[in-house]
């Protein structure tokens, strides 16, 4: 285990915070993606498609969560 301040300093590593955001970029590109695919292509009323179903952020978060133990934390195995 890192003592502390090392684990606070690789926290606010500029690539860290890079990855980061990058990641945070394309899981709202997925998001808004799967909405627009909802209302457009499968034809369903905008409140529909954002708030009573939660398609679009099921879809971003199943996205996000490997993304982030993976790439942006560089972690080898998906705790379970």
């Amino acid at each position: 285990m890192l003592p502390l301040a090392t684990a606070r300093s690789r926290l606010l590593a500029p690539r860290l915070i890079g990855r980061h955001q990058l990641a945070a970029l394309l899981a709202t590109s997925v998001d808004f993606s799967v909405r627009l695919v909802l209302v457009e292509l499968a034809g369903l009323a905008p409140p529909l498609a954002t708030t009573r179903l939660v398609v679009s952020f099921s879809v971003s978060l199943a996205y996000t969560y490997p993304m982030h133990t993976r790439v942006v934390f560089r972690t080898r195995e998906v705790p379970r």
